[in-house]
């Protein structure tokens, strides 16, 4: 009874602390949607010879994106864990905890995916970790939404919803590359710097 009344007392702290409180790791998302964003339709300029880079070069791109994130990263990732400290309220906790788990769920999801594709011998499996991306992208934004009242939140869910459905409508096909990076700057990016604006107030 005491654990309970202690996780009671806990979430009504939370709750005391504001919804409307600063909600920090925008930029980190800001960063992910742009860098993969446009590494996307890169990748399909490429492929789809709009742009003169060898094709078998393409892979490099995405090494090459994902060493830039993980520099951004680190450093987003040091200053939100300062201010963390002075920014503790339940929208802020929510998006943190939300993120963290939705960010597990896409590394789980892909992982067994690519199980289930090897166990299978069927490779085309592996078209459905974009949808499933997405589809984790907007059920974090809705949860996020419905604690910290933000209800443009609900809109970039509902992006990421319809981003999953078209992701799938274009599997196996190189349209799939530009709907990608399109639904990770609408989903991601934009939402990204939209809370990096207002942290900043």
């Amino acid at each position: 009874m005491t654990d309970l009344n202690e996780d009671i007392s806990y979430m009504r702290r939370l709750a005391e602390q504001g919804r409307q409180g600063s909600i920090l790791g925008g930029a980190s998302l800001a960063a992910a949607g742009t860098i993969f964003g446009l590494t996307s339709l890169v990748q399909w300029g490429v492929l789809s010879g709009l742009l003169p880079i060898p094709v078998d070069q393409s892979g490099n791109i995405w090494l090459g994106a994902s060493a830039l994130f993980a520099v951004v990263w680190g450093v987003v990732f040091q200053r939100v864990f300062k201010a963390g400290r002075t920014a503790g309220n339940a929208s802020n906790t929510t998006f943190a905890m939300t993120w963290m788990g939705c960010a597990i769920g896409i590394v789980v999801s892909c992982a067994a995916i690519g199980i289930a594709a090897y166990q299978t011998h069927s490779l085309d499996m592996l078209y459905l970790i974009s949808p499933v991306v997405l589809a984790f992208y907007g059920a974090a934004w809705w949860s996020v939404a419905a604690v910290a009242h933000r209800r443009w939140m609900f809109l970039a869910s509902a992006a990421a919803f319809v981003s999953t459905l078209l992701l799938a409508a274009t599997s196996a096909s190189l349209l799939q590359l530009p709907v990608m990076g399109a639904a990770l700057l609408l989903t991601l990016a934009l939402p990204g710097f939209k809370l990096m604006t207002e942290e900043a107030r």
